[in-house]
């Protein structure tokens, strides 16, 4: 790399001869091409290094966003099986609360039932999901409850 730079240095020498001042120092002359040379090369590693940085945290970032997704869509699967486990009134009362995002007291009037019956259903609702996961993965109980409300 050093030969490159002085060979690069002599290039520039020869290509601005005409503009050389005789009166001048040559070796100050070829110091200050050579030096500047040098820091251009310099600036352009870095450039490239963190460039080269960039873009691996970048697939590193894209890796784990896709190894996320698949995880999150099995594990999304098995919430889409636990709820049709469930009985139909108690899956139709989850579906709307969660899925439907409606209040204990929107269900209970929809489906003519009490706000203590539909929190009650919903209670029973999470417990056998809960169950179902834990049969079925190791996943802990936060992110199932994340997984569940989100």
């Amino acid at each position: 790399m050093a030969e490159d730079l002085v060979q690069e240095a002599f290039m520039k020498v020869w290509e601005h001869r005409h503009q050389l001042d005789p009166q001048q120092s040559f070796g100050a002359y070829l110091f200050r091409i050579t030096r500047n040379h040098l820091l251009n090369c310099l600036k352009r590693v870095a450039y490239q290094e963190a460039f080269v940085k960039h873009a691996a945290a970048q697939r590193d970032c894209l890796h784990h966003q896709t190894e996320w997704a698949v995880i999150s869509a099995d594990y999304e699967q098995l919430a889409v099986q636990a709820i049709a486990r469930l009985p139909r009134q108690r899956q139709l009362i989850f579906q709307m609360s969660r899925q439907d995002g409606l209040s204990h007291e929107e269900i209970a009037r929809i489906l003519n039932i009490s706000t203590n019956t539909v929190k009650v259903q919903i209670h029973r609702a999470l417990k056998t999901i809960r169950r179902y996961f834990q049969l079925h993965t190791d996943l802990n109980l936060s992110l199932l409850l994340l997984l569940l409300n989100a």
